[in-house]
This record gives structure tokens, C-alpha cells and sequence, in this order.
């Protein structure tokens, strides 16, 4: 839902893949497509939500090929609402499989499904300042 409730942005599948749409709320009287090449990579994914930015003036999403994270400026008026053009802003690494944005989109929170053989390790070093002295 948009931060002023009046607008769902929501994927898809209906033109033959998941594109991104933004309809008017609670009554359903427009509908305009958001993205231009597709929006995540399957329907049911994570990758396909989009984020608005509090003021709404904003959506982000991640892009059909489900590793460019796209930012389209929204303009909200009396006769409906406007959308230009999307631009990519960065790429996501394939291991990724889930975002979360900040509400002002200056920030992103990207969850990485790590390989069953990597393992994860911690080093601590203590009484390091000592050791730093010695170089």
C-alpha cells in the first residue's frame, strides 16, 4: 500500500510474466503497469515486492531478470497517478533472495543464501593492541 493508503502496488502475471502495477484503493478504477522488463523472478517470490518511499513519490522493485533493483518516480494527482520512467539503481548478487528497504529507500537490507559447504566463522583477537605496538 501506498503511505497514504489510496494506491497497492502489486505484481502480476496476467501480460505472460510478472510485470509490476499500481491500481487505485479501495476502488479499483485505475490500473497503470510500472514496469517495463518484468518485475522478480517468479510470482510467488520475495524478490517481487515492491517499496515505496514514505512521501510515495517513489516505488523500488526488483527487475524481471531478478537482479536489478529499479527505482520509478511516482507522482500522485487529482486525475490519478503518474509513473516515469524506471532506472536502474544497482545489482543485486545471485545468492540473494530477499530485500527490505528504509522507508526513505536510501538503504537496503539484502538476505544471502549462503552455501551448505561455505562455513561461517568468527576470528577474535584479543589483547590486540599489543600486538598492534609490535608492528
Amino acid at each position: 500500500f501506498s503511505p497514504d493508503g489510496h494506491w497497492i502496488a502489486f505484481r502480476s502475471d496476467e501480460s505472460g510474466r510478472p510485470e509490476l502495477y499500481v491500481q487505485s484503493y479501495p476502488s479499483p478504477t485505475t490500473r497503470l503497469r510500472v514496469s517495463r522488463e518484468g518485475a522478480g523472478t517468479q510470482v510467488r517470490s520475495p524478490l517481487g515486492r515492491a517499496f515505496w518511499r514514505r512521501d510515495g513519490r517513489e516505488l523500488v522493485y526488483v527487475a524481471g531478470d531478478g537482479s536489478s533493483v529499479m527505482s520509478v518516480p511516482v507522482e500522485t494527482a487529482a486525475d490519478g497517478i503518474h509513473v516515469g520512467t524506471p532506472r536502474a539503481l544497482f545489482r543485486l548478487p545471485p545468492t540473494v533472495f530477499q530485500i527490505a528497504a528504509t522507508s526513505d529507500l536510501q538503504r537496503f537490507l539484502a538476505i544471502v543464501n549462503r552455501s551448505s559447504e561455505e562455513t561461517a566463522s568468527i576470528q577474535v583477537v584479543l589483547n590486540w593492541p599489543s600486538e598492534f605496538a609490535k608492528r
